[in-house]
């Protein structure tokens, strides 16, 4: 790999089409001094149990705020608890 230069040539650029569905509305967001936001869960979309041999591990689907439902993510279910317990109600 050493005969291998890092570099390509201008003809496999393409041209950049904007996506707005990836864009960050800055207004909604509360942004700290550092650029930083605090992500919160919004609510629960789902609920899972992985199963292991000997113990089953339980698993929530959380939709987080100023996100998109296909960014939804699967969370240890006793951790959203001990962090966000209003979201079991």
């Amino acid at each position: 790999m050493q005969g291998i230069h890092n570099v390509f040539h201008i003809s496999v650029l393409w041209k950049y089409v904007s996506d707005d569905s990836k864009r960050i509305q800055s207004k909604s967001i509360k942004l700290q001094p550092d650029l930083k936001y605090i992500e919160e869960p919004e609510r629960i979309l789902d609920y899972d149990v992985k199963q292991l041999r000997h113990r089953a591990i339980p698993f929530v689907k959380v939709l987080w705020k100023h996100g998109l439902e296909r960014d939804a993510t699967w969370e240890r279910e006793a951790e959203m608890r001990s962090q966000f317990p209003h979201l079991f109600n």
